[in-house]
């Protein structure tokens, strides 16, 4: 009976042993394929967790510039609301009415018409006297206020300030 040893006397292995062989070669490459393919999927899924990190990063740092982007708009809305406020503003029907009392002040004594000034501004009445005068001819402004400068100085400068805000509604 022939032996397996191997030499010049063993048997050829038979096609079962060549075929088995054949399958474990098969089984062990598509084992090192299946890790190669595991070891990509676990380095995708780093890179995929690393994303949504830095995703979710970026989203609050969004949300957070999107706060504070609405903060800044509120602040910047508040303000004009302020600079809205704090300018008089004089329609239409007012303007037309400011300009005949404007002229009848224009015909007066320029000493006259500053006490009659600085009455309205010391009784809060400063809004109106700044339209009049706003509406008064510029020589006849400049004497009413050269009036006021030499009896109330600090007066004059009050109103001189308030002229500036004076803005007429179209």
């Amino acid at each position: 009976m022939p032996t397996l040893t191997g030499g010049a006397g063993a048997r050829a292995p038979s096609m079962g042993e060549t075929e088995l062989a054949g399958l474990i070669d098969d089984v062990r490459a598509t084992i090192r394929d299946y890790e190669s393919r595991q070891d990509e999927l676990t380095e995708q899924n780093q890179r995929l967790a690393l994303a949504r990190k830095t995703l979710q990063e970026d989203i609050e740092r969004l949300t957070s510039l999107n706060a504070q982007l609405a903060a800044t708009l509120n602040d910047l809305r508040r303000q004009e609301q302020q600079l809205r406020n704090t300018r008089l503003e004089v329609s239409q029907e007012e303007k037309a009415n400011l300009e005949r009392l404007a002229a009848a002040y224009d015909k007066m004594d320029a000493a006259q018409a500053s006490k009659i000034m600085v009455n309205m501004m010391t009784s809060n009445q400063m809004a109106d006297a700044v339209k009049i005068i706003y509406y008064m001819s510029e020589r006849t402004a400049a004497k009413l206020l050269g009036e006021i400068a030499g009896t109330q100085p600090n007066l004059a400068g009050t109103l001189s300030l308030e002229l500036k805000k004076v803005k007429e509604n179209e």
